[in-house]
């Protein structure tokens, strides 16, 4: 219920916050069952996406961010439930400076599960998307908190846009598939771009120009490509 109306105290909130940050907190306790921690990540986006304007809000429950990172973390691990990460995506859109404090566990997390091709494309993708949204809805926070992350990140990036499939009639076709939308190279080329739009396209090309003569001498198709 909290989470589909985060704002059900109406006048009462302010003098209620505590108690709502204490229940959240409550259930985000690694000894509760893991579908409340995730309903508990769920109602914690609803409330300071509600607040994304109210940076005091954001501040009096900075305290919920370290176990609620401990949920997304856990979730990804066991690669089922993606709704939590969803939430962190979230965040990272309407209220990035809510996750200042956790900025590098999530460069970490997301950048691990990137660089893993054995890994579903859907995690990838989705631990892609955290970390290029935080690059465009926050640039300055990340340039100065994660500037190995940026490092660490563009050339998997590169890598995957590299996941081609060879395809023995593409010489006879017309046009472009219209339904490659979902490949995983279509959302790193994406990245890329709005990456570099972020970022700023002098950090990102020093980084890109690096990896290119090797890409451009190797035997691989697709890595010239």
């Amino acid at each position: 219920m909290f989470t589909s109306v985060p704002g059900v105290f109406g006048n009462l909130q302010n003098e209620n916050l505590d108690l709502i940050k204490r229940m959240l907190l409550s259930s985000l306790e690694p000894t509760e069952a893991e579908a409340l921690r995730i309903q508990a990540v769920k109602a914690v986006g609803a409330f300071i996406l509600l607040h994304e304007k109210e940076p005091a809000i954001q501040k009096h429950f900075s305290d919920l961010l370290l176990p609620l990172m401990q949920v997304v973390a856990r979730t990804i691990e066991q690669g089922e439930d993606d709704s939590a990460l969803k939430v962190l995506i979230e965040l990272a859109e309407s209220a990035p400076k809510f996750l200042r404090t956790q900025l590098e566990t999530i460069f970490q997390i997301c950048i691990k599960v990137v660089g893993d091709t054995n890994a579903d494309d859907n995690w990838r993708q989705l631990t892609l998307e955290a970390m290029v949204t935080l690059c465009e809805t926050a640039p300055a926070m990340v340039r100065k908190q994660v500037p190995d992350g940026i490092r660490m990140l563009t050339p998997l990036v590169l890598e995957m846009m590299c996941e081609l499939e060879d395809e023995d009639d593409w010489a006879l076709q017309d046009d472009v598939a219209d339904d490659d939308n979902e490949d995983n190279y279509v959302a790193a080329e994406s990245a890329l771009d709005r990456m570099c739009c972020g970022l700023s396209g002098k950090i990102m090309l020093n980084l890109i120009v690096g990896q290119v003569p090797t890409m451009l001498s190797s035997e691989d198709w697709r890595r010239r490509h």
